[in-house]
């Protein structure tokens, strides 16, 4: 019986070791983020009993715990703290993630929190690309610039809208059986 009880509590520990997620995390910013708070906060459905917390230590934190079932979650700090750094999007699953907080934070470690950071330095990147163009074609405008460079600049937004909206949608297809899909999915609406 001894022997039954000990094989059945192996399993179950060999289970609960699957399940073990550990998120490293750094901030960028050293002595200014000293003995704040990073809160741990579902995507969906954020309820108080739901958040977890820790505190930035030498420009560290970490979170350890068992995730049954991958979810999205958010990394951030109080409101006054994103003039200094973006809240991280991740998704919290059992494996070694690894977490920058800076102006712009970045994940990686698993692979699905791996796709969610190719997806997002695209995203940036490219709102980046079509917010400068925008910019340039309203300072165009305003000098009266010919028609033809004005077509020209707005033909390369457009292209690059189509290749955004592109590059989402088949990212989402590309994941539609996991979390990070699904995300997707509700964020192209």
């Amino acid at each position: 019986m001894i022997i039954y009880s000990f094989i059945v509590v192996s399993f179950c520990s060999c289970d609960d070791e699957n399940k073990k997620y550990v998120i490293d995390g750094a901030i960028q910013g050293g002595r200014n983020f000293e003995g704040e708070t990073i809160y741990l906060v579902p995507f969906f459905d954020a309820k108080e009993q739901k958040i977890d917390s820790a505190i930035v230590h030498n420009s560290r934190f970490k979170f350890e715990g068992y995730a049954s079932e991958p979810q999205v979650y958010i990394l951030r700090m109080r409101p006054m703290m994103a003039v200094f750094v973006e809240e991280l999007i991740f998704v919290r699953e059992p494996g070694h993630i690894r977490t920058m907080i800076s102006e712009s934070s970045e994940v990686k470690g698993t692979a699905l929190n791996d796709s969610i950071q190719s997806w997002h330095k695209f995203n940036v990147e490219t709102k980046s690309v079509i917010a400068d163009l925008n910019k340039q074609l309203r300072i165009a405008r305003q000098r009266r610039v010919d028609q033809e460079q004005l077509d020209s600049l707005q033909y390369v937004v457009d292209n690059l809208l189509i290749e955004f909206n592109r590059r989402n949608r088949a990212t989402a297809k590309a994941n539609k059986d996991n979390v990070f899909g699904h995300f997707l999915q509700l964020y192209d609406k």
